[in-house]
C-alpha cells in the first residue's frame, strides 16, 4: 500500500503539533509486524527505546514494543515513517503519545501498565500496545480508572481496525503519571476482556490457516465478518473459543450458511440443547458426508 492511500499515515500527518515542552514518541508493536526489518531498521536511526526492560537492541528482535520519539521525525523522517504507517495500516500496531516525559521515564512508566491482576489475584502480562487489547481495556475501566491508565501522556492516540488515529484521553491532561502498578480487573472486567478478545482470536487462526474465503475479504470488513459468525456460534449454544474457531473456519469453508444445510440444521439443535458437543457434531457430520 502506497502512502498515499494509506488511511493510517493521512491519520498520523494529520495530528495536531504537540505542545510546547510536550515530547510527541511512536509506541510499535512490532510483534505485529512480521518481515519488516528492514524498515524498522530505518526507523532505528530516530531516538528509540525498548519497553519491558530491554536494551535499546530489543528494539530490532522483531517481538519487544517500543518507543520512537519524533520531536522532528515528521519532517525528517518522512518516507520511513510513512512506510511505518503503510505496514501497520490494519494491524493495531500503532499509538502516538504526547508526553512530557523523556523517552527512558516514558518507556518504564508504559512498561509498568503491563502489569495486571485479574480477580482472583492471578498476575498477567497486559499487552495494550496491542491496540486491539488497549480499545478493549479502555471500554472496561471506570472513568477515574482509565484517567490514571493515561495519565503519563498529555495526548494519547491509537490505531483503530480501520487504519484511524483515535483519540483515547478523555481531555486535555499534564501528563502527570497518576498511574500505580498492578492494575487490578474485577471479574465482570476480566470476563468482559476476555469476550472481546475472541473474534480476534478467531481471525488470528483464520489468517495463520491461510484460509482462502477469509483472506478475499478487504482488512476493513474482516472484523464485522467474524464478529457475526461468533454471535451465530453463540446462538447455538457454543461458548469455548476452540468451539468458536471451529465454526468460523467451518463457515469460511463450507458457506456462511452452512448451518442451513440439512445435515447441520439437524445437528447444530442437539448442540444447542446439550445432546452433543460441538466436536461430537463435527465428527457425526464428516461421516455423513462420507
Amino acid at each position: 500500500m502506497s502512502s498515499q492511500d494509506s488511511p493510517l499515515w493521512q491519520s498520523i500527518d494529520a495530528l495536531p503539533p504537540a505542545a510546547v515542552g510536550v515530547h510527541r514518541y511512536v509506541l510499535v508493536n512490532q510483534g505485529a509486524l512480521p518481515g519488516q526489518g528492514a524498515l524498522i531498521a530505518r526507523l532505528l536511526t530516530l531516538p528509540h527505546q525498548a519497553l519491558l526492560g530491554q536494551d535499546a537492541d530489543a528494539c530490532a528482535d522483531g517481538v519487544t514494543p517500543f518507543l520512537l520519539g519524533i520531536d522532528t521525525g515528521i519532517a525528517t523522517h518522512r518516507e520511513s515513517l510513512a512506510a511505518l504507517a503503510d505496514a501497520a495500516c490494519y494491524a493495531s500496531a500503532l499509538s502516538v503519545i504526547d508526553s512530557p516525559m523523556a523517552m527512558r521515564d516514558l518507556a518504564r512508566v508504559l512498561t509498568a501498565r503491563t502489569e495486571v491482576l485479574l480477580s482472583d489475584d492471578l498476575p498477567m502480562l497486559l499487552r495494550f500496545f496491542d491496540t486491539r487489547i488497549l480499545f478493549a481495556l479502555l471500554d472496561q475501566l471506570t472513568d477515574d480508572q482509565r484517567d490514571d491508565y493515561l495519565s503519563c501522556a498529555t495526548h494519547w492516540w491509537a490505531a483503530d481496525r480501520d487504519g484511524e488515529m483515535v483519540p483515547c484521553t478523555r481531555f486535555d491532561s499534564e501528563g502527570g503519571d497518576r498511574f500505580s502498578a498492578p492494575l487490578r480487573l474485577s471479574a465482570a472486567q476480566e470476563v468482559a476482556m476476555i469476550t472481546a478478545s475472541e473474534p480476534d482470536a478467531v481471525m488470528d487462526v483464520l489468517t495463520s490457516r491461510r484460509v482462502p474465503g477469509f483472506l478475499a475479504i478487504p482488512f476493513p470488513e474482516r472484523y464485522p465478518v467474524v464478529v457475526a459468525l461468533v454471535q451465530r456460534a453463540r446462538e447455538w449454544g457454543l461458548r469455548e473459543l476452540p468451539d468458536l474457531q471451529s465454526f468460523a473456519l467451518l463457515a469460511m469453508l463450507a458457506g456462511t450458511a452452512f448451518d442451513q444445510l440439512p445435515t447441520w440444521s439437524t445437528l447444530l439443535p442437539e448442540v444447542k440443547a446439550g445432546n452433543l458437543t460441538f466436536n461430537e457434531a463435527l465428527h457425526r457430520a464428516a461421516e455423513q458426508e462420507a
